[in-house]
């Protein structure tokens, strides 16, 4: 894809853009986010891919060296968070009237608990599971370019490398580019902008205990 037909957009709106194409879409990730100097500007370029379409989305941003801009790990948290608290309201609201409100609010609290773990499992596996389905993406291109077969099966043999895991050593050596990003990212962050590890530092710690958290994790492989 040319550069120069790539869309530009304010900030805003880019973040907006970005934020909005993974959120609740488990078949959408970042697949590439980087900044490159274009004159007195920094352009920033986002690429999401798609799993089911086998499409990649890519916008961009012209931005100055010197502005500070809105985080993304923080729009992240807050769309990741907002359909957990809108469905828990929701289900609080929906009190039927042979339940007490003692059974009501235990069984309103044990949901939220469960939609708070299942949301910080998907974000503590994120770089994983990008991993898991780039990999996806480009056996099915190589099936459908060159060897027209196993069009319909999805599971590569990464899935089922990942299945047989049955200790923390196996799940590191599997999961490794978590804690390899995380330590990149916190790096960075530490020497170029630390105030940003405020926001950004919980969840990259995630990312590098991610295999250890799946190793005892006690939920299925499939």
């Amino acid at each position: 894809m040319p550069l120069e037909s790539i869309p530009v957009l304010p900030y805003d709106q880019f973040l907006i853009l970005n934020t909005g194409l993974v959120i609740g879409l488990p078949e959408r990730h970042c697949v590439n986010y980087f900044g490159f100097q274009s004159g007195k500007q920094i352009r920033l370029i986002s690429c999401i891919a798609d799993d089911l379409s086998r499409s990649v989305y890519v916008s961009s941003s012209l931005v100055s060296r010197d502005l500070p801009l809105q985080s993304f790990t923080r729009q992240v948290l807050v769309l990741l968070l907002l359909p957990v608290l809108a469905a828990t309201w929701a289900e609080a609201a929906r009190k039927s009237r042979e339940r007490t409100w003692r059974t009501h609010v235990a069984t309103v609290m044990k949901s939220l608990g469960r939609q708070l773990a299942q949301a910080g499992l998907e974000l503590c596996t994120l770089p994983y599971r990008a991993v898991i389905h780039l990999d996806a993406i480009f056996a099915s291109g190589g099936r459908m370019l060159f060897t027209r077969r196993g069009l319909l099966l999805w599971h590569t043999r990464r899935y089922a490398r990942r299945n047989r895991c049955k200790g923390p050593v196996d799940f590191i050596r599997e999961m490794w580019v978590a804690p390899v990003v995380s330590l990149t990212a916190l790096a960075g962050l530490a020497l170029r902008h630390p105030i940003e590890l405020a926001i950004s530092g919980p969840v990259l710690l995630l990312w590098l205990v991610s295999p250890v958290d799946d190793a005892y994790l006690p939920i299925p492989r499939t």
